[in-house]
C-alpha cells in the first residue's frame, strides 16, 4: 500500500512511468484503489478502471520485482487541474456517477488486498446506461462499479473488499427503474484473488424484473 503525496490529480499513464511493463525500474502486474483498479497485463487493460491518482488516496501497487516510484514531477498548472476535474464530474454525472459516489461512502472495507471480479451480465432485456453492479456480503457493501459495453457485451470489473474467504452476492442498480435487481449467483472470494480472465468472464445472470 501506497500513497499518492501530490496535490495534482493525475492520469495514470503520466504518474506510473518506470513501473510499467519494460519500464527501467520494474514491471507492475497491478494497482487497486477501494472501488478501481489498473492492470497491466495487455490482454485485460481493457477492464481497467482506474484513470487517475487522486490526492491524498492510498493505492495497492503489486510488482513482480522491487522498483522505486518516483513522484518528482512537476506540478500541473492550476487550469488544467480545474479543467480536468470538470471534465471528470461531467462524465461522471453521464455513467452513473451521483449513484456510484454515493455507494462508495457505504462500502465496507478492510485493510487486506481486495479481490477482482471480471464479469459478464446476462440479461434478457439491454441494461441501461449509467447501471451499477454491487457486491454484497451478506448487508455489507463490499464493491461497487459502473456497468460497461465491452465489444457488444455488458461488463463490470468488480474490486471486492474480503478479509478472508467470503460468499458475495451481487445486484444490479438499474439506473432506469431506480431500485436494484437480482442477480442470482454468487462467489466465494478472499483476498488478493482475480475472479474471470478475458476470455472466460464470471457469469451474473440478472433477474427478469428489479426488486420493489
Amino acid at each position: 500500500m501506497a500513497g499518492y503525496p501530490r496535490r495534482d490529480r493525475r492520469t495514470v499513464s503520466a504518474a506510473i512511468g518506470a513501473l510499467l511493463p519494460g519500464g527501467v525500474s520494474g514491471e507492475l502486474l497491478q494497482m487497486m484503489s477501494d472501488t478501481d483498479f489498473f492492470l497491466a497485463d495487455a490482454s485485460l487493460t481493457q477492464f481497467s478502471t482506474m484513470t487517475h491518482f487522486d490526492p491524498g488516496k492510498g493505492y495497492w501497487i503489486k510488482m513482480n520485482a522491487n522498483a522505486a516510484w518516483d513522484l518528482s514531477f512537476d506540478e500541473l498548472s492550476s487550469s488544467s487541474s480545474s479543467s480536468s476535474s470538470a471534465q471528470g464530474r461531467g462524465l461522471a454525472k453521464a455513467e452513473g456517477g451521483l449513484k456510484f459516489e454515493q455507494l462508495k461512502r457505504q462500502l465496507v472495507t478492510y485493510p487486506s488486498v481486495p479481490a477482482i471480479v471480471l464479469a459478464r451480465l446476462v440479461s434478457e432485456i439491454d441494461i441501461p446506461g449509467g447501471s451499477l453492479v454491487g457486491a454484497f456480503a451478506d448487508d455489507e457493501l463490499r464493491g461497487v462499479q459502473v456497468v460497461k459495453r465491452l465489444a457488444g457485451k455488458s461488463t463490470v470489473a468488480l474490486v471486492v473488499h474480503a478479509e478472508q474467504s467470503e460468499a458475495i452476492s451481487f445486484k444490479l442498480w438499474n439506473a432506469t427503474a431506480q431500485g436494484w435487481q437480482g442477480i442470482q449467483e454468487s462467489l466465494t472470494v478472499d483476498s488478493g484473488e482475480v475472479h474471470g480472465s478475458a476470455n472466460e468472464m464470471v457469469r451474473l445472470t440478472l433477474d427478469a424484473q428489479p426488486m420493489a
